[in-house]
């Protein structure tokens, strides 16, 4: 049989096999040319009718990550763009399979794992509120029930990765104005299913370290939504303690400067003034990582005083009773800004600084 990328694409030349040649071509063939040609027709592969039969074929555990994840890939393809092809008595279905292969895929391949949580989530919001109310806190429920042969630990990561991944694809889809307002909506309420598996695998001592990370992550993506700033303060506060652990402290920069980085959280002025003397405990270490020459760390902690001060100073100067605190706040920025060395050689912060002064003017 020819090649399929040579043949004009027609219908019957969607089957898994030469789905199969068309990857190992895309992947392996040193001629650019036929690169090229087999990308195009698996475009098309990807989009057509059939995708719905080959997607699930080439997720079989024998196949190669490469080939699985181009089945994940349509899945998502499918649900996200042609959400209106599929007739609605086939929505439990399809959710029913996809939670089976995340699970079968929770201690497989990475890759393929985020790409089937990001199919899921792409149903989520196609469904929610009306087909799929709860949607969030079905999710936590099925990844916590015991009974699967599948361990705690990846379990619990692969709920963690469909949870982050949720409201990135939110971010990103194709809804129309009208539905993003209420599945904007939906994904707030479900907030209350979220926090609280958050502040139990960031609180308990025995979490592992790549557990907490991917807790971080989730919460990041979550701020992003405008989740309210007060109803996050617990995990917040847990951001701050995660500092400490190099391990973690990129993931908790990230989700502290996303959360205080919202316009919406302008309006929790308790907590604003709650996380000041938090920020303000981190200059002991933005000093010591400083005198060491640790651009990541010293960067780190200058990123979040500046998020505090930048899009807060207004709201922060109003305090007439805490202006120490805020002087204090400004001294820490100012000394991110004085950090020694030539930018961008060998140091990276001075910049990040720029604004706030503009703001503060």
């Amino acid at each position: 049989m020819e090649t399929p990328t040579r043949t004009a694409a027609s219908t019957a030349d969607f089957t898994v096999d030469n789905v199969e040649k068309a990857l190992h071509q895309l992947y392996y063939d040193p001629n650019i040319e036929n690169k090229n040609l087999a990308q195009k027709w698996l475009m098309q592969a990807q989009i057509s009718p059939q995708a719905w039969q080959f997607c699930w074929a080439l997720l079989s555990p024998d196949k190669v990550p490469e080939i699985q994840y181009f089945g994940a890939s349509a899945l998502h393809t499918k649900i996200s763009r042609y959400w209106g092809d599929i007739p609605a008595e086939q929505y439990d279905t399809l959710k029913t399979q996809l939670f089976s292969q995340i699970a079968l895929f929770a201690s497989g391949s990475k890759i393929v794992l985020t790409r089937l949580c990001v199919a899921l989530a792409s149903l989520a919001l196609n469904t929610m509120p009306e087909a799929w109310p709860g949607a969030v806190s079905e999710m936590v429920r099925v990844f916590q029930e015991e009974g699967t042969t599948v361990d705690g630990r990846a379990r619990c990561l692969a709920l963690l990765e469909l949870l982050t991944v949720l409201p990135e694809e939110f971010q990103t889809s194709r809804l129309p104005q009208y539905r993003r307002g209420q599945v904007r909506g939906a994904l707030g309420r479900e907030w209350t299913s979220v926090y609280p598996l958050l502040q139990q695998l960031l609180r308990q001592a025995d979490s592992p370290a790549p557990v907490k990370a991917r807790a971080l992550k989730c919460l990041s993506s979550w701020a992003l939504l405008d989740v309210p700033l007060s109803e996050s303060e617990g995990l917040l506060e847990a951001g701050f303690g995660a500092l400490n652990d190099p391990e973690l402290f990129d993931a908790a920069v990230e989700a502290i400067v996303n959360a205080i980085s919202q316009p919406d959280s302008q309006r929790y002025l308790n907590t604003l003034l709650k996380l000041v003397p938090q920020v303000l405990q981190l200059q002991d270490q933005l000093r010591e990582a400083v005198q060491n020459g640790d651009m990541e760390t010293s960067h780190g902690i200058c990123r979040i005083a500046v998020s505090l001060g930048e899009n807060h100073s207004r709201a922060l100067l109003e305090q007439v009773e805490h202006w120490q605190s805020f002087l204090a706040l400004v001294n820490m920025i100012m000394f991110c800004t004085g950090i020694p060395g030539h930018y961008p050689v060998n140091e990276t912060t001075s910049s990040l600084t720029l604004t706030f002064w503009y703001t503060l003017q």
